[in-house]
């Protein structure tokens, strides 16, 4: 695995998440990095992510990945999150907002679990996180057309 290890205070959580045996751990520390090789390693037994075909959200997440750098970013704190929609907080989905290091903007995401695999993911628009919500922040999505 990658050593990311310009800002030991957080990027020290990234490898640990990175090189644990919990399939959503590594998934969220390749997330974290912006690294779409990673990143990529991760999901290559999910069909679909981000309810669009795993071809078509590569693309999505290399134009997202590409977008975040270009504005200064060089990994994300990841929180764990609820959504806003009490019954979308229910067993088998986590939810957790990825916060930008220089911008601080953010973009939430759930992701559906069948024990400790990661069958899928999708961005969610209504996830409450106290952190990503400075004024300062800007939602991001993954796709040109979210929702």
């Amino acid at each position: 695995m990658k050593s990311y290890t310009s800002d030991p205070s957080c990027l020290s959580r990234i490898n640990h998440l990175l090189n644990s045996e919990k399939h959503l751990d590594r998934i969220i520390g390749a997330l974290c990095t912006l690294d779409m090789d990673c990143f990529d390693s991760m999901i290559e037994d999910m069909q679909r992510c981000n309810n669009v075909s795993k071809h078509e959200f590569y693309c999505q997440l290399t134009r997202f990945f590409d977008s975040t750098k270009k504005d200064g970013d060089r990994f994300f704190r990841v929180y764990s999150a609820q959504c806003e929609n009490a019954s979308c907080n229910k067993c088998g989905i986590r939810f957790f907002v990825f916060v930008a290091d220089f911008t601080n903007n953010y973009i939430g995401i759930k992701f559906y679990l069948e024990g400790d695999k990661v069958t899928s993911f999708a961005e969610c628009g209504s996830i409450r996180c106290p952190v990503a919500m400075k004024s300062e922040s800007k939602k991001l999505f993954f796709s040109v057309n979210p929702f």
